[in-house]
């Protein structure tokens, strides 16, 4: 998973834990498919760590066998969170016992919502009696609410007083004290992009379906990295009442014109359900939506038809495309429908995938309601092959394991370790090995090669974890990669309709597919500074080349946003030792004496206003990264690395780095706009 993906889930969880601290009742909003049920374990997680005692309730909504799927999910994570001890309270499992009763031991109990009812059911005369028994062994309560915008009558009566409630919602009707943001969540990879045509035929949906489908088995067999195929999938949303039938005939009509494709009817009574897909014919409807969901099911089909089924419960990243003929008039329902099509189906390995896959996996199209905040996708060619010639890039790693001081032995570093106290299970050491650091876990893998030594590494980890974090966090590590990378030929972005951030860039290194000469940034900050940028370009301060096509010949500046799809411009850096983590530069810049400017742009502005990302973190990240700028510019000659800050006074401050040496001018430590173009003028002006 990429690491973008992983910081920015486990912020949202650092943001939900800070509003605990504080309020009882936390309402946490998360676009479908960025992992929800991942971050709830995460949570639970963190929470059992600093709180034994805790208890969690996890209701969720019983259509889509939900309950079910985070039950089976929070066991998936064991080896993740190991503090979970999940257990699934069914009403099923009442029926026939004679004395009823729910097992107590466990710390996450997941509840789907229409199993507790307030009146006839057993579990409804047990559970209170359970919650109570819970209270009196000394237990916190927790009430997490998944899709909190269903409402949970039956369990908002029990006369209990819970200890804190989570709300877990892509549409929560209550105002979020925390949010993931849906564009950060495209930006990183995380969700697909919502690409429109918005408008159009179904005939013309079955077609671009045929296409896609044909994009996707090409990139199964040319992409190495590609993986299992994904076959990818059109769901229809048809109207809920009367126009239903109407509607579902001109549906199958059109669809008769497209043989090949196989379809499933999904509706609430299996009666009514439908397919001509011959082997799930032969399968009871109630077994359908697991066979739908997959990729490699004889029983999958290409189109999915609906009414409001799968709005909520249905994990299936395989679909892509939405064709919505019912008007829902609900903003809420639009949503929970979108949702269904913006999950990632190539997460795990997103990293390793060409850039053709890349682009493909992190698409959605979509006939029907455009959202607000919907951003396609803009396709971006570099303007000449001579920028790759021109713009050739020393980047910097962290080998952690090579970074550890000279001499440095595992064996030795226990053996001069006390022998430990009390013996512990082997449930509790692999638990405890679990929560080290990514570079401990990969020591692990590096140094123990038996069960002897798997013991000594799992007691000795204090030691281990303090001398790797020691070797991460010194810059005199950092390596100089020897193989220079440059731009990718091609790349994308996500459009940005605000027209502040729709900047107009002719003469730079990229050129729009559409031949439009504007291009969207990722915040105001990055807007702001490459205008002050382009004002360098035209004052002569940045070195352009010529470069030709087929349409003749043309100048341009060697000045470019490095859009990270397809990036390999990055560097290396750690926030006190924890993890290897990577910077990739807003813009590169190249000086008329061919010196490589880098700018990460950053603002205190924004990061005060931000929902998820809390402002002391916020600092605490831009002075990791000046620490290891710093460190970076001192081993690559040639190399001014820059961190233009917008302060809260809307003031840029620029932490210039050039030969390890930190630029400063009337203000201590950093440049100012002016001081700044000053010294760019001074550096190409050298003899």
């Amino acid at each position: 998973m990429l690491r973008e993906v992983q910081e920015l889930q486990e912020e949202a969880v650092e943001g939900i834990l800070s509003v605990l601290e504080t309020k009882d009742e936390v309402t946490f909003k998360a676009p479908t498919g960025s992992g929800k049920t991942h971050m709830m374990a995460d949570l639970m997680n963190r929470v059992l760590s600093q709180d034994p005692r805790a208890v969690f309730l996890v209701s969720t909504l019983s259509k889509g066998g939900l309950a079910e799927q985070n039950f089976e999910k929070f066991k998936e994570y064991g080896k993740e969170f190991p503090r979970l001890f999940p257990c699934l309270i069914s009403s099923e499992d009442f029926v026939e016992e004679a004395r009823p009763f729910i097992p107590s031991g466990y710390n996450v109990y997941v509840l789907g919502r229409d199993s507790y009812k307030q009146k006839g059911s057993r579990l409804t005369q047990v559970f209170p009696s359970f919650l109570r028994e819970e209270l009196k062994r000394g237990k916190r309560l927790y009430l997490i609410k998944d899709e909190c915008h269903q409402a949970t009558n039956n369990l908002d009566k029990l006369p209990l007083q819970f200890y804190k409630q989570i709300n877990f919602s892509a549409t929560p009707k209550q105002a979020p004290d925390v949010s993931l943001d849906a564009k950060k969540a495209e930006e990183c990879s995380l969700i697909k992009a919502l690409k429109g045509p918005w408008e159009g035929s179904l005939e013309e949906a079955l077609e671009e379906l045929e296409e896609v489908k044909k994009r996707y088995a090409r990139q199964a067999e040319e992409d190495p990295n590609f993986g299992k195929p994904v076959q990818p999938c059109l769901i229809i949303q048809i109207s809920n009442k009367e126009k239903a039938e109407e509607e579902l005939e001109e549906v199958k009509e059109v669809l008769s014109k497209h043989p090949l494709l196989l379809w499933a009817l999904i509706m609430d009574k299996d009666k009514d359900c439908d397919t001509n897909n011959a082997i799930l014919k032969k399968m009871p409807p109630s077994r359908w939506d697991e066979e739908l969901k997959k990729d490699d099911s004889l029983a999958s089909v290409d189109v999915i038809i609906f009414k409001m089924v799968i709005t909520e419960g249905w994990d299936i990243p395989r679909a892509c495309m939405l064709y919505q003929i019912r008007d829902t008039k609900s903003k809420i329902l639009d949503e929970q429908v979108l949702g269904r099509i913006r999950r990632n189906p190539k997460l795990l390995n997103f990293e390793k995938l060409n850039g053709k896959s890349q682009h493909l996996v992190t698409e959605s199209w979509v006939w029907g309601l455009k959202p607000p905040d919907a951003r396609g996708k803009e396709k971006v060619r570099l303007a000449g092959r001579e920028v790759q010639r021109e713009l050739r890039l020393k980047i910097t790693t962290l080998p952690y394991i090579q970074a550890l001081p000279s001499g440095f032995n595992l064996k030795e570093l226990v053996s001069q370790e006390p022998d430990f106290k009390e013996p512990q299970s082997i449930f509790s050491l692999y638990g405890t090995s679990q929560k080290a650091p990514v570079p401990v876990k990969d020591l692990e893998k590096a140094f123990v090669t038996g069960t002897p030594d798997w013991y000594e590494f799992c007691y000795h980890l204090p030691s281990i974890c303090k001398k790797t974090r020691e070797a991460l966090d010194d810059p005199s590590n950092l390596k100089v990669e020897e193989e220079e990378v440059t731009f990718p030929e091609e790349s994308y972005y996500l459009e940005n309709e605000d027209r502040d951030s729709n900047k107009t860039a002719p003469g730079w290194i990229w050129k729009r597919e559409d031949k439009d000469i504007r291009f969207s940034f990722d915040s105001q900050a990055e807007c702001d500074w490459f205008d002050k940028l382009k004002g360098l370009a035209e004052d002569g301060e940045v070195k352009e080349i010529e470069i030709s096509d087929l349409f003749g010949r043309e100048d341009i500046y060697l000045l470019g946003k490095n859009f990270t799809p397809n990036s390999k411009i990055s560097y290396a850096y750690t926030m006190e030792g924890e993890a290897v983590l990577y910077s990739y530069p807003d813009f590169v810049m190249k000086g008329l004496d061919g010196t490589i400017y880098l700018f990460e742009v950053k603002s205190m502005l924004e990061a005060k206003n931000q929902n998820i990302l809390d402002p002391e973190a916020y600092k605490k990240k831009v002075e990791a990264l000046k620490k290891w700028y710093k460190a970076a510019s001192e081993k690559i000659e040639g190399y001014v690395f820059c961190i233009p800050i917008l302060n809260q006074d809307n003031e840029w401050q620029i932490y210039t780095y050039e030969d390890g040496e930190e630029l400063g001018g009337a203000n201590e430590g950093y440049l100012t706009r002016g001081e700044f173009k000053i010294h760019l003028q001074k550096q190409n002006r050298r003899e």
